[in-house]
């Protein structure tokens, strides 16, 4: 009897689910959620690779770094890490901020586009360069 009732105990594990929340509101998770997390005030942070680090591991399908050298996410498809935005579609983009007020966007056939400065003011509405955008 007692080695019957360790069996079902041990077949039971195989039917246990898991749901984790992590925030505010623990006790109220969606049920179609394997991980939630909420904040109002944090981030998520994902791990932080340099590209030497990326080639050194071989990691689950699906697995998103942010690469530190690139300063840009990646996803890891099976074989490669891609850059999240790339693809075959010609319409992918990524974005790479400059640090220097700047941001570079990438697009699919691997041209670049190089912002002006974006740390000066914005105008004043109506203007060229003011919050409505283009005359």
């Amino acid at each position: 009897m007692r080695k019957a009732l360790i069996l079902v105990f041990l077949l039971s594990f195989g039917m246990l689910h898991a749901q984790l929340k992590v925030g505010e509101n623990p006790s109220r998770i969606h049920p179609n959620s394997a991980l939630e997390l909420e904040s109002g005030d944090k981030a998520l942070v994902l791990p932080r690779l340099t590209n030497a680090q990326m080639s050194a591991i071989q990691p689950l399908q699906g697995a998103v770094i942010y690469n530190t050298e690139e300063q840009s996410l990646y996803y890891y498809d099976s074989s490669q890490w891609n850059p999240v935005g790339s693809g075959n579609a010609g319409g992918d983009l990524r974005f790479i901020n400059n640090n220097d007020g700047t941001f570079t966007i990438v697009y699919g056939d691997g041209s670049t586009f190089r912002s002006q400065d974006l740390t000066g003011p914005a105008g004043s509405p109506g203007s060229p360069l003011g919050p409505s955008g283009p005359a």
